[in-house]
């Protein structure tokens, strides 16, 4: 195996860790980001089945980026900020296609534009995966993500959501029926947990993606790499297809390893 090239996003609550070996993408891994870095690595090491004489470099990014000053493994390493490494990410899984906009699924969720290799920044919405657990630990009594989706996939966000289909025989003003007229309008306190919680996960997405074509609205943008945690609900998918129907000209992609987006982001501007 050739030299490892590493990079390590420390979220607000995971570390994710991902490399690159003559260009060819390895195994990514994460873990809790109570679990020291050095650990990780030693993980990601193992399961490629390589050691850390192999590693050239090693990118550090994300929210606990700034305040990681420990050398791992001796090597000297390079502080990448997020937006340029969910850029480098975006590139990754956009497949030459360009302009496009990164839309970063984390605690929080960021979007940024990119275009001729050129990242901007369009903002945020402190809606995503946070936002998930700490409802579900208020309504769920739950913070078991596995459990949380789990039930969100057994349940049904019509049982929570008034949608037009709820409030007129008839589409409204030519709206599909339906389209969300109100997150958790119709919820009633004897609804199953597993209403409850396809809710949740409808609300969350539901904001995120509308957020992001309202943001790309009058620019070049129609397609759209969604990667972090939240991108691997299994809903993402369904809600790509959706918004597809109701706005043709908007492409959103689910790529393989998207939770690791920014992580190889990072691996690769570093090399950059």
């Amino acid at each position: 195996m050739g030299k490892i090239s590493l990079g390590i996003d420390l979220g607000s609550s995971m570390t994710k860790i991902a490399g690159f070996s003559e260009g060819s993408l390895l195994i990514p891994n994460s873990a809790d980001k109570a679990k020291p870095a050095e650990e990780l690595i030693s993980d990601f090491l193992r399961s490629n089945s390589c050691s850390a004489a192999d590693i050239d470099s090693i990118a550090v990014t994300g929210a606990g980026a700034a305040a990681f000053e420990s050398p791992l493994f001796n090597n000297r390493m390079r502080l990448i900020d997020e937006f340029t490494a969910n850029r480098a990410g975006g590139e990754y899984f956009a497949n030459g296609e360009d302009p496009f906009m990164v839309v970063s699924m984390g605690t929080g969720t960021s979007f940024v534009a990119v275009d001729k290799g050129r990242a901007r920044h369009m903002g945020g919405i402190g809606i995503g995966g946070g936002t998930i657990m700490g409802l579900s630990r208020l309504i769920l009594e739950t913070d078991d993500i596995e459990l949380i989706t789990k039930l969100s996939e057994a349940g049904s966000a019509a049982n929570t959501d008034m949608r037009i289909s709820d409030i007129s025989d008839k589409p409204v003003a030519g709206l599909d029926m339906a389209i969300t007229v109100s997150n958790f309008g119709k919820a009633q306190p004897e609804l199953r947990l597993e209403d409850k919680a396809a809710g949740i996960v409808h609300m969350v997405l539901e904001s995120i993606f509308q957020s992001a074509a309202l943001i790309a609205r009058d620019t070049d943008i129609k397609l759209f790499v969604l990667i972090g945690s939240v991108s691997c609900f299994p809903q993402c998918a369904a809600m790509s297809e959706r918004i597809r129907l109701l706005s043709p000209e908007y492409d959103f992609i689910v790529p393989k390893h998207s939770a690791y987006g920014t992580a190889i982001g990072a691996a690769l501007a570093a090399q950059q």
